[in-house]
């Protein structure tokens, strides 16, 4: 066995996938975030928390969300875990659209937790949406509808667009409009975004991060798992480590992004995020 010990890398490539939906007048509106786990990734190779987890913190920490939307609607999915509040959400109301996949079963601990985040000013999509009696107990909650374009009839899709139109909140978006006649119907529709194979396809974004230390990482966790933990302190240990530093003070600045001021202060970026958010 060799007494060589290599080190291990101190930065690490991250990528995240990026499509636009367009409005009525052919403008970019927004972004959806999605998980890709290489820059070539044409899909998502895997679902769930995890990549939903990897999307929210490298949105907000790697890239900042000002990067990857600037000054656009950004859409973000979130799985069961985000909606009932077993994780944290990595950013404040106002910042991103949480989309609610057509895979979460909506129960009563989910429809009390979309209440939950709607009360705190988050905004909330269906996605994929299906008018059936588990979706549609979040359409009082709901600002935006994805309807599925692809394979599905046009009476079927009228029928989905009248219903909607019930809930005066709701905006409808159009997605996997992969061709000129889809989206000329989705028009015809009165849909309000659109997004699809016909309009771009997603785009893979990489930034290089720096590798936090494990055992800073370590520490930091036992501090902010305290509920009484001391902002000082958690900043010290922040201090400690370049790229915890540099996440925490671009997730504080895509956070304060309306207070058109930059922080600097890593204290004062620990404060602005909060503890939940720094556990995330």
């Amino acid at each position: 066995m060799s007494d060589n010990v290599v080190a291990p890398p101190t930065t690490h490539n991250v990528h995240v996938g990026r499509q636009p939906l367009y409005d009525r007048a052919g403008a970019v509106a927004g972004y959806e975030l999605l998980f890709r786990g290489e820059a070539g990734a044409v899909s998502a190779s895997e679902q769930g928390a995890y990549a939903t987890s990897q999307v929210l913190v490298s949105a907000f920490t790697e890239f900042g969300l000002e990067h990857l939307v600037a000054d656009r609607i950004g859409f973000v999915n979130v799985t069961r875990e985000f909606l009932v509040g077993e994780l944290p959400l990595p950013f404040a109301p106002g910042q991103a659209v949480l989309e609610v996949l057509e895979t979460v079963p909506v129960d009563d601990e989910v429809l009390a937790g979309v209440t939950a985040l709607v009360d705190r000013g988050y905004q909330i999509a269906l996605d994929d949406f299906q008018f059936n009696n588990s979706s549609a107990r979040l359409l009082d909650l709901a600002s935006y509808v994805k309807i599925d374009m692809l394979g599905i009839p046009p009476s079927i899709l009228t029928a989905l667009a009248i219903r909607c139109r019930v809930y005066p909140r709701l905006k409808l978006v159009a997605e996997r409009v992969d061709t000129e006649e889809q989206l000329a119907l989705a028009h015809k529709l009165g849909f309000e975004l659109f997004q699809g194979y016909a309009l771009a396809r997603p785009q893979v974004l990489t930034t290089v991060a720096l590798a936090p230390s494990r055992l800073t990482t370590l520490r930091l966790l036992a501090l902010v798992n305290d509920e009484d933990a001391d902002m000082t302190e958690v900043a010290t240990e922040v201090s400690q480590d370049p790229a915890l530093t540099v996440r925490l003070l671009k997730a504080a600045n895509s956070a304060s992004a309306a207070l058109n001021r930059t922080l600097e202060s890593v204290r004062d970026a620990a404060v602005l995020i909060g503890l939940n958010q720094l556990r995330q």
